[in-house]
This record gives structure tokens, sequence and C-alpha cells, in this order.
């Protein structure tokens, strides 16, 4: 049986700040994707459910099924399970554009993982804001003239 391994990450420098996130596929073993992508400025939180979100709909795009996702943040992780509540009412939204898609992904599991084990969707969403940086750096400052 084929199985998707799917790893996801947020991050926000000084949350709120830059936020980015990723994702990286693995089908059969080897990395078939792997994406990042800047969210402007954002929360931590907020940046870690994007990941989920753009990884579920690019899964959904390749009529994925038999899928298990993993994420660093267990509050998120909790989350989606339905085991810890929903308080803030930006978060409610994600979570439902979430549980929209499972139905095309069954079937799905959603599994804490400790950071050490998403080096590289974190490693993407820290390149990604690096990248940002230096082009924000490169700018000129037009509030100055």
């Amino acid at each position: 049986m084929s199985m998707y391994k799917v790893y996801t990450d947020g991050a926000s420098r000084n949350n709120p700040g830059p936020s980015s996130c990723a994702y990286v596929i693995f089908y059969n073993g080897s990395i078939m994707e792997e994406k990042a992508e800047y969210l402007g400025i954002s929360t931590n939180n907020r940046a870690e459910y994007m990941g989920v979100i753009r990884a579920m709909e690019r899964l959904v795009e390749l009529n994925a099924s038999h899928i298990t996702l993993y994420n660093d943040s267990e509050l998120i992780i909790k989350q989606i399970n339905r085991e810890y509540k929903i308080h803030k009412a930006e978060l409610k939204i994600l979570h439902q554009r979430i549980q929209s898609m499972l139905f095309h992904l069954f079937p799905i599991q959603f599994q804490h993982i400790r950071r050490e084990e998403n080096t590289r969707a974190d490693f993407l969403c820290n390149q990604m804001l690096d990248q940002i940086e230096i082009e924000n750096m490169r700018r000129p400052n037009l509030g100055n003239q």
C-alpha cells in the first residue's frame, strides 16, 4: 500500500512578525515535493495552521490517501484532533478549512513529533524568512528622503 508522510511547519519571528510555512511530502519513502511560503506578518500558531492547510491543499490536488501528517506543534495537532478547544476566532476558521478537506484525504492521521524530527520543514520555513529579510535589506528605504 502506498503511503504519504507529510511534515509541516510554521514560523514567526517576533510572534507576531514575519511568518512562513512549509511542507515536505514523502511518497513511498522518498521526497516527492517540498514548498515554503511567506505569509507576511502573522502569529506562530497561524503559520503552523497554514503549513498544514497548504500541505492538505496539495494532497487534495494529488488525490492522495493513506496519509500521516506530522507537525511539531502539540497545540495545533491536538486542536486538529479535537483534543483541545480552539478559543481564537481566526484559528477556528483555519481549523474549519482543515476539517472541510478531510473527506478528500481519507484516511489521514495527524501526529505530533518533536522539533528534532521536523528539521527539513523547519529549515524551509527559516530559509524563506531569511530570504525575505535579505530582500527587505536590499530595498531602498523610500521613507527617509
